[in-house]
């Protein structure tokens, strides 16, 4: 922002943003002054505000930028736009701010100033819930900085004198930012993205060199996927559009057609959006293709099946896919609550047979659960570790375990809300206190968007397991009185064209219970639940670190961020002891 000239590549990996606010900051050295001067005060807003990122076509048509050429010929574009002014071909202070692009506009920007910062405020709140302080003090500095008549005084002594004041507002705000408790938990959070993005091991600090040569050293290019369902279809349609070639398949051919439909409207926004053109749109389409048949699954890296979880059927299909398979391709389950280790033994290679658990949907949610024994995790590291590179997620090593870390937290979650429900207290007052807590959906909404079918399946399958979870009586006929949720119209709500709360539940209840619960005794009960089951997965050495839990129940359930985790959470609050 700082120089007078700026040039982009017309990549698609060019993004520009403001990021800070995601870290709980806002820009400094002169962010959030020089930005409103360059594009305006409503896209400097958007930009900084909400941390989104642009592409460089976006960014370009916003005025972040004076050129965008070929990437190709970036470096050789920047040193001849440098030889012309030199010689004077080109201005050296080019008149290329906001002001000078749309002289009108920007007037009208600085006279609805005040409406223009009143409606921004209200879209943060709307968005943070006023969990977040960052947004709304770039939102003050903005407004106490930007002056529609900066550039017509620059280089007098008093456009000196306030640019230096208007950075100070802003270095001040960014400081009392810093101190934040808020911004704090939203770093510690992102360093620990970065540690285990960099992670070399997951549980033995070995060095593989000294192993001798890995088993499986090549790198994976070709995938298939077995079933073609809402999981499948979306982890199809991820690896599809990360360049990778891809078989999806499927006994339904409905199920196929729906899936190859959703990929392509999925590519074609993001075409609208400029992050592909007409000819990577085509190549990327044409690396998903389709089949009801195992026909060539002997050429494929990497086969993962993404079928219900129902042992039985996983089981038989398991041993029909590794029957087709080649004896050095890798085979992945997306399971998320059956033992890795038990399905292994249905396949005729269990050696290289590991868990790759994906979250719904795959190609937005950033984190992979992946489960291995030290010896999978010694002899296929290196290529399982570039494809999750490759596929832009942060991996979470576990070791294998009923229903892994996230929905083993988020199982003991959902049960200790059910049995306060059986007690007596309202779904809807339980719901509201953790939305006011920072939670993205109430317990019982997220309940009917994963789908109560699903949920009972999961919170069974562990019991099975030997999971220790109090006893929940409605468990057993809670899908035959509510329904399956959001998708079948009907859960602990009715979904029509508003949202209502279901009168059946009342028939779960327990009728000698009555028990009343304040907020903070319901909030308790949720998170120290999450938080105990933590500290069993790390007692028996499941998953590595406090931090790691932190951060896979913040990217996969929506734990609130400004909190840092319901560890981090439980330990600030002393619900330990």
């Amino acid at each position: 922002l700082c120089c007078d000239y700026r040039l982009l590549a017309d990549s698609p990996e060019t993004f520009l943003g403001f990021p800070e606010v995601h870290l709980g900051l806002i820009p400094g050295f002169g962010g959030c002054v020089r930005l409103p001067l360059l594009v305006g005060l409503r896209s400097a807003l958007s930009l900084i505000c909400t941390g989104k990122k642009l592409n460089s076509l976006s960014a370009y048509k916003m005025g972040c930028a004076d050129e965008r050429v070929p990437s190709l010929v970036l470096e050789k574009r920047a040193l001849a736009l440098a030889q012309e002014i030199v010689k004077g071909e080109q201005p050296v202070h080019p008149k290329n701010s906001y002001k000078d692009r749309h002289p009108y506009s920007s007037f009208m920007g600085l006279m609805f100033k005040p409406v223009i910062c009143f409606l921004a405020q209200k879209k943060i709140l709307k968005k943070t819930k006023g969990f977040y302080p960052a947004p709304l003090k770039a939102l003050e500095v903005i407004k106490k900085t930007y002056n529609f008549f900066d550039f017509q005084r620059r280089g007098t002594v008093v456009f000196k004198k306030s640019w230096k004041k208007k950075l100070e507002i802003e270095k001040q705000a960014f400081v009392e930012l810093c101190q934040t408790p808020e911004s704090q938990n939203l770093v510690r959070l992102w360093m620990i993205g970065n540690q285990v993005k960099k992670v070399k091991t997951s549980f033995q600090k070995t060095d593989f060199k000294t192993q001798g040569p890995l088993f499986y050293d090549s790198k994976i290019k070709r995938v298939g996927i077995v079933g073609a369902g809402t999981m499948g279809s979306s982890i199809a349609y991820l690896f599809a559009r990360r360049g990778f070639e891809v078989r999806l398949v499927d006994h339904k051919a409905q199920s196929l057609c729906l899936a190859l439909k959703q990929a392509k409207t999925l590519m074609e926004k993001e075409r609208e959006k400029g992050e592909m053109d007409a000819y990577q749109l085509k190549q990327k389409i044409s690396n998903l293709s389709v089949s009801d048949n195992f026909w060539g699954f002997s050429t494929l890296d990497l086969v993962i099946e993404a079928l219900p979880e129902k042992k039985k059927l996983k089981a038989g299909l398991i041993d029909q896919i590794s029957n087709k398979m080649n004896p050095r391709s890798l085979f992945a389950s997306n399971s998320s609550s059956l033992s890795i280790v038990e399905l292994a033994r249905h396949s005729l290679y269990p050696e290289n047979f590991f868990g790759l658990h994906f979250f719904n949907p795959a190609h937005k949610m950033p984190l992979v659960e992946l489960c291995w024994t030290e010896e999978q995790q010694r002899r296929f590291f290196s290529p399982v570790q570039n494809l999750i590179r490759g596929l832009n997620k942060i991996p979470l090593f576990v070791q294998d375990s009923p229903g892994f870390v996230v929905n083993r937290l988020l199982a003991r979650y959902l049960n200790e809300v059910l049995l306060m429900f059986e007690q007596g207290c309202e779904i809807q007052f339980i719901d509201h206190c953790y939305r006011k807590f920072g939670m993205p959906l109430g317990p019982f909404e997220l309940m009917d968007k994963i789908g109560l079918d699903i949920c009972v399946e999961v919170i069974s399958h562990l019991i099975e397991a030997g999971v220790q979870f109090k006893t929940v009586q409605c468990l057993t006929n809670l899908v035959e009185i509510l329904g399956q949720g959001e998708k079948s119209g009907a859960g602990f709500y009715i979904y029509g064209k508003k949202k209502l709360l279901n009168r059946k539940t009342e028939h779960l209840k327990r009728a000698s219970s009555q028990v009343l619960f304040s907020d903070k005794e319901i909030i308790r009960r949720g998170v120290y639940g999450m938080a105990c089951e933590g500290k069993n997965l790390l007692e028996k050495n499941i998953v590595l670190s406090e931090e790691q839990i932190d951060l896979a129940m913040v990217l996969a359930v929506g734990f609130p961020a400004f909190l840092g985790g319901p560890m981090c959470y439980a330990k600030s609050c002393a619900l330990f002891s």
